[in-house]
């Protein structure tokens, strides 16, 4: 039982990171001068961080009640992680986006660069989660 707990856990914690993955190469089609397009990446990292979040502190707390402090650890210094860098990231984001729907087009090369620093980091998070499963699961 305590191996369905874990690996419960993991999807849990995975699924909003699978989700930025899947989701966020589509913004690289498109041109972020419009302010729609801009908005729609600034609410889809927000919900994601939110996401994540939540995620990880409900596989935090399913590792920790069956005894898994490794994992329980784990999850929760990613999930420290991601709030940290929820407040670089948004605070950067908010006045690229707000210039945008103010008209100045010459944001768009900054708001790319910061849609593909978020991909990469979404991408190492991702990866680390992905290498410390066996470690979850022999455990």
């Amino acid at each position: 039982m305590a191996l369905n707990i874990t690996l419960l856990a993991v999807v849990i914690f995975l699924l909003p990171m699978f989700y930025l993955l899947l989701a966020s190469p589509a913004f690289l089609l498109v041109k972020l001068e419009i302010p729609q397009v801009a908005r729609l990446l600034r609410m889809m990292f927000f919900g994601y961080f939110a996401a994540v979040v939540a995620a990880g502190l409900l596989a935090a707390t399913l590792d920790a009640f069956q005894g898994h402090w490794l994992q329980a650890l784990v999850i929760l210094s990613i999930t420290a992680f991601v709030v940290v860098w929820r407040q670089w990231f948004l605070a950067r984001m908010d006045p690229l986006v707000q210039d945008t729907h103010a008209g100045i087009t010459e944001t768009a090369p900054r708001l790319r660069r910061l849609h593909w620093a978020g991909m990469a980091a979404n991408a190492a998070q991702l990866g680390a989660m992905v290498a410390f499963i066996p470690q979850m699961i022999i455990a």
